[in-house]
């Protein structure tokens, strides 16, 4: 008897590696422009808005929207955007979505629900390169060669070197970002870094002083206020002591156009030149998918939604979706509806501690009128440790919360079984 409940557990461990391997794969998804219906573009911007729905900027074919699995292009054939060069794409606090162009016909545009408005910077090039938002809710821009731009009540107010004592080389503002106590931080593309309070004074930080690059396209402040300057060359740690850290790219990679600050030891990179890339406590780490290959495809945009899924935008119109504990569904943001196959989808947040949510559906199909559903917890050995449901279902979403307070940190599995449904999923618990 104990010989064989030790082959049932062998078993069941070559089972679970099994499932881990051939997990892997659901760590990505990629959309061609094909399936995209786009030409072979580059992905400029990614951003998520507060209905889960994907918006996406390019530099030829408009403004791209996914949302219930479904792709649709925006351009200036099918709605008022001035030009289909989309360079930044933003979202406030009340759901309006701000979109960036470039291009003398370009200009600022705001998109509420079906509602378009255009606003023209005639005075300042109608370029924006970046946007971000004061805690009044004022909307900040850069611009290209015109300085830092303030929009509050449909009213444009520069900040330059025509009216502040903004060095004339920091014109092109390439990336901003507002720091814990409201001051804004922008990256040119001339000499470096600099600072504003906002009202009138700035602060520089030139790249004569080998401590930041001359040229900055992403910026980032971590949760202890310090900044992240990427610039083509290397990249610049700025902290609150007025410590500066500079680190190397990988080896011919270079020149980062979009980032995610995931913590102040973890942070993405797309690199213009190079692909996509994860840096952690000082590591650089090449990701990519390999179905299909695009090892060898550079990046220009990436983000990370509220699922935990990082979304990357390529330079031949690519978009993939990765998540190193396994995609969590991206195909339906609408909660109401419910899919004809049972659906077990991943924890989130995790890694966690000590509360997990799961997710899953109970199809609405005629032979699935009700059913005996079961979701069970199993440790790393393959012990049962704890069932979370056990009875009749109608069809329908459902979540359960796991609170694994009680149990020590490692690797658990959850198992949803119905009829002949049977599924199962991997989760850590770090404590």
């Amino acid at each position: 008897m104990r010989l064989e409940f030790s082959s049932i557990r062998v078993l069941f461990i070559v089972f679970l590696i099994s499932l881990q391997i051939s997990a892997q794969k659901y760590q990505w998804k990629v959309f061609t422009n094909d399936e995209i219906g786009i030409s072979n573009t580059r992905i400029q911007s990614i951003v998520e808005d507060k209905e889960g729905v994907i918006w996406i900027g390019t530099t030829e074919e408009g403004l791209l929207k996914f949302e219930n699995n479904v792709w649709t292009k925006y351009d200036t054939s099918n709605s008022p955007l001035p030009v289909n060069l989309i360079w930044t794409v933003k979202v406030d606090s009340e759901n309006n979505k701000w979109i960036g162009t470039f291009g003398s016909k370009g200009g600022l545009i705001r998109l509420n629900d079906t509602n378009w408005t255009v606003y023209y910077l005639n005075d300042y090039g109608n370029s924006v390169f970046d946007i971000d938002f004061d805690k009044d809710g004022n909307l900040w821009m850069g611009s290209y060669w015109y300085g830092l731009i303030k929009f509050s009540e449909n009213n444009f107010q520069v900040f330059n070197s025509s009216n502040t004592n903004l060095e004339p080389n920091m014109e092109e503002i390439n990336c901003l970002e507002i720091d814990h106590s409201g001051e804004i931080w922008v990256g040119s593309d001339g000499v470096g870094v600099a600072k504003f309070d906002g009202v009138e004074e700035w602060t520089h930080y030139y790249a004569t002083d080998s401590t930041v690059d001359n040229a900055i396209y992403t910026l980032d402040i971590d949760e202890d206020n310090t900044k992240w300057f990427g610039g083509t060359q290397f990249l610049s740690k700025f902290d609150n002591n007025g410590k500066w850290t500079i680190f190397n790219y990988p080896t011919n990679k270079s020149w980062p156009m979009a980032s995610i600050l995931e913590n102040k030891n973890e942070i993405w990179f797309s690199l213009f030149f190079g692909g996509f890339y994860k840096f952690e406590n000082g590591t650089w780490t090449h990701i990519y998918p390999t179905e299909p290959d695009l090892s060898d495809q550079n990046s220009n945009a990436c983000y990370k939604d509220k699922n935990g899924n990082i979304w990357i935008g390529y330079n031949n119109g690519y978009v993939a979706i990765y998540n190193e504990n396994g995609i969590v569904k991206v195909e339906d943001n609408n909660p109401s509806i419910v899919e004809n196959n049972f659906i077990l989808e991943q924890n989130y947040p995790n890694p966690f501690n000590p509360v997990t949510t799961i997710k899953y559906s109970v199809p609405n199909v005629e032979t699935h009128s009700h059913a005996s559903v079961r979701l069970i917890i199993y440790d790393i050995l393959g012990s049962e440790i704890q069932t979370l449901v056990n009875k009749l279902q109608k069809p329908g979403n459902y979540q359960v919360e796991w609170n694994a307070s009680g149990f020590p940190s490692g690797i658990y599995f959850y198992k949803l079984t119905a009829g002949n449904f049977s599924e199962m999923k991997k989760m850590i618990l770090l404590k």
